[in-house]
């Protein structure tokens, strides 16, 4: 009788589990559909389906055709495929002109008649009144020769371009579904994304490590996708260094350092220098000029000589430098070593900011936040030294914490010491002013002698960094951003000779900007500096965190002088950050130009400690026992020397603890990929 009522309970139970988890199924199967749905309404209608392979070339001079006048121009397309020939007229008598277009290599006549009306249109990447001819024939790779008469009584204007001034300004407009393509990967990625945050938040050994690892895969590659090469601010000056690097390390001689491949030459002018935020038109230069490897090889001088750029040590680029030589090496496609120079930054990037998060005693979720907010991942895939300013600045705050925790631990000094020298010798040492943190490893008197040696020797290797970097290496060479004088700019000098004065300027440009740098800081504004991401999806993102940090239980507790040393090196940075932006201030000018607010990044974590792990006592049940290494790193709860039924308190706030933090995942997974739908909504239907 007893196994007959056992059997009934344990078939009672087995139903009931598996009408809940047929209810979740449900569930997440009209998630999905639904955000396909909203995702078609709302971003599949409206992508841009038209780029062209060929674009009109800003700043082209025009070429007048007399009243029964006849000109006659000629191109080649060597990429692929167009479907229209765009040329730019200017005058009132354009419905008098009369167009013959030759497809030459076909010998073929495409179109040969008077422009109708309805071909005269606004072309909307340039705001141009263009004419364009079409037959509704997809047209294919070869030689064309366009004929243009006037047969008004009044002369009209055509556009040219080149040095001659005698070749025809056009545009080669292509109907494309690479759009489409970029959504439906990017759907994909994310769907993958969610149903694994869901499917795994709630399991023990989930911890915040992993769930970094799996969020900066996915959403790094998206963000990799969706923000080509010459995104980021200053990228040109920034991929030029590190071009100059790659030869360097290549054994250019240093009376070529500038010089490199033609074809990389012509894709810096020809797509770079014209490019600026993302758009449809930015994918299809990439993606339909697009080869595997490198055709023009020929060694010429660079368009860009970016000698304010040598200044800065190699540590600032070293993934990009090795990717762009690598590839050059193998003699990849200009577009092929930009994209395999991003990628090593960006897994550099992923394996670093993961092991500052298994590193730090303290904080983990607040680290996470950090590594990626929209402005970090956005970065962490650049031609920048922002990347590196992030990596460097995480891992040596979370060895600080964590020698505080082991001061003993020589492993932990040594790798200290050595992210404190990549500081001095990224961005010309200038962050080296988070340097007090470490005077939070004074904190025990017992072991004043051993914090004292830690303090020391991770002090000593960064000014010797900025001493070997910035002095030694750079006999005669000045720091552009000291400023020059007599070019109408302020110098940095300015705040030292003039410090009440560089103070009210400080004080009035946080007045003015300090919410906008707050919530640039963040991400708000992607590329160069484009509104992109809402306020509201930011700050959300940002408090889901905060809320876990409130209740994290950390294994190192942090004292009452710990918040002020961590608020010195937070003020430090509020009030000497600036400085660095004098030279691009204009002299007289009441506040200070050019503050940005990623430049605010390394000190986001020290801020944030003293907001979450002093202002909120949470008391739990018990005391938790000690944390074992390996499972602290992987963030899990089970504590060591426990088992079930020993503390039955201790196992039910680990299990609290535990479903507040897949919740919080869970928010912050979903708020990233709104941070993503709002920047494809943006990006591929312009």
């Amino acid at each position: 009788m007893r196994n007959s009522e056992d059997n009934i309970f344990e078939a009672g139970r087995l139903r009931r589990l598996a009408k809940k988890y047929a209810v979740k199924a449900v569930i997440l199967a009209a998630a999905v559909l639904l955000f396909f749905y909203t995702a078609s309404f709302d971003l599949f209608d409206n992508i841009n389906r038209q780029a062209a392979i060929h674009v009109f070339v800003e700043g082209g001079g025009t070429e007048a055709i007399d009243p029964g006048g006849t000109k006659e121009y000629s191109f080649s397309n060597g990429r692929c495929v167009f479907d229209a020939f765009l040329f730019y007229p200017e005058g009132e008598d354009i419905s008098d002109l009369y167009v013959k277009f030759t497809d030459v290599s076909a010998g073929k006549i495409l179109f040969d008649g008077p422009v109708p009306d309805d071909r005269i249109i606004t072309d909307e990447s340039n705001d141009r009144t263009a004419v364009r001819i079409s037959t509704g024939d997809v047209l294919g790779k070869g030689d064309y020769r366009i004929s243009i008469t006037n047969r008004g009584s009044g002369a009209v204007l055509i556009n040219v371009q080149g040095e001659s001034g005698e070749e025809l300004n056009y545009s080669l407009v292509k109907n494309t579904d690479l759009g489409v393509w970029m959504t439906v990967l990017i759907m994909t990625l994310i769907v993958l994304y969610l149903v694994l945050v869901f499917a795994f938040s709630k399991k023990p050994d989930f911890g915040f490590g992993r769930f970094f690892l799996l969020t900066a895969i996915v959403v790094g590659i998206i963000y990799f996708v969706l923000l080509p090469p010459w995104s980021a601010p200053d990228s040109g000056s920034h991929y030029a260094a590190a071009y100059r690097f790659s030869n360097i390390l290549s054994g250019y001689p240093e009376d070529k350092e500038w010089y490199g491949r033609q074809e990389d030459g012509e894709f810096f002018s020809e797509l770079w220098g014209q490019s600026d935020n993302p758009s449809m038109q930015s994918y299809a230069d990439l993606a339909y000029n697009f080869k595997v490897f490198a055709g023009d090889r020929t060694i010429t001088d660079m368009p860009f000589h970016e000698e304010r750029m040598e200044y800065y040590s190699f540590i600032n680029y070293w993934p990009q430098i090795l990717g762009l030589t690598l590839g050059r090496l193998f003699h990849l496609s200009a577009i092929a070593c930009a994209y395999l120079a991003r990628l090593f930054i960006l897994a550099f990037y992923i394996w670093a900011c993961l092991h500052a998060i298994q590193t730090t005693p303290v904080g983990k979720s607040l680290f996470v936040l950090t590594a990626l907010l929209p402005m970090s991942v956005m970065m962490s895939s650049a031609f920048s030294y922002d990347p590196m300013v992030i990596i460097t600045t995480l891992n040596f705050t979370a060895c600080v914490f964590a020698l505080y925790k082991e001061p003993d631990s020589k492993r932990l000094l040594i790798e200290m010491s050595l992210w404190c020298f990549m500081i001095g010798a990224v961005k010309g040492g200038g962050y080296l002013i988070i340097l007090p943190v470490i005077f939070i490893l004074a904190g025990r008197r017992s072991e004043r002698k051993r914090s004292l040696v830690n303090i020391v020797s991770a002090a000593g290797s960064g000014l010797f960094s900025v001493l070997l970097f910035d002095k030694i290496l750079q006999i005669g060479n000045e720091l552009f951003q000291f400023g020059t004088a007599g070019n109408g700019k302020m110098e940095a000098s300015f705040a030292l000779q003039h410090p009440v004065h560089y103070l009210r300027m400080m004080i009035e440009t946080y007045i003015i900007y300090g919410n906008n740098l707050i919530l640039n800081m963040m991400g708000t504004e992607m590329g160069w500096l484009e509104a992109v991401i809402p306020p509201a999806v930011i700050m959300l993102l940002a408090a889901v965190m905060c809320v876990y940090a409130l209740y994290e239980r950390d294994e190192l507790k942090l004292a009452v002088r710990d918040k002020y040393i961590l608020l010195s090196a937070v003020f430090l940075v509020i009030i000497f950050t600036p400085v660095m932006l004098l030279s691009w201030t204009d002299e007289g000018s009441p506040w200070i130009g050019g503050l940005q607010g990623r430049y605010f990044l390394p000190v986001l974590i020290p801020a944030l400690m003293v907001l979450t792990k002093f202002s909120l006592k949470i008391r739990y049940p018990s005391e938790p026992a000690a944390f074992t290494d390996r499972k602290y790193r992987e963030g899990t709860f089970e504590a060591a020397g426990t088992s079930t039924g020993e503390n039955i308190e201790q196992k039910a706030a680990d299990e609290q603890l535990m479903l507040i933090r897949s919740k919080c995942m869970r928010w912050f997974a979903c708020l990233s990929i709104l941070a993503v739908c709002y920047m494809a909504r943006m990006y591929l239907t312009r």
